[in-house]
């Protein structure tokens, strides 16, 4: 594996796997929340 022409791309992967996780951390917490304000 060749890191030094892979590197630009990986980078975008992960810039984006890193903004979906937020989004999934983001969407789970306001799941959460709504159960919780529901039970009340």
């Amino acid at each position: 594996m060749e890191l030094g022409h892979s590197a630009p791309a990986f980078d975008t992967v992960r810039r984006i796997g890193g903004a979906l996780g937020m989004t999934l951390v983001e969407l789970v917490v306001a799941i959460e929340a709504e159960r919780t304000t529901d039970a009340i």
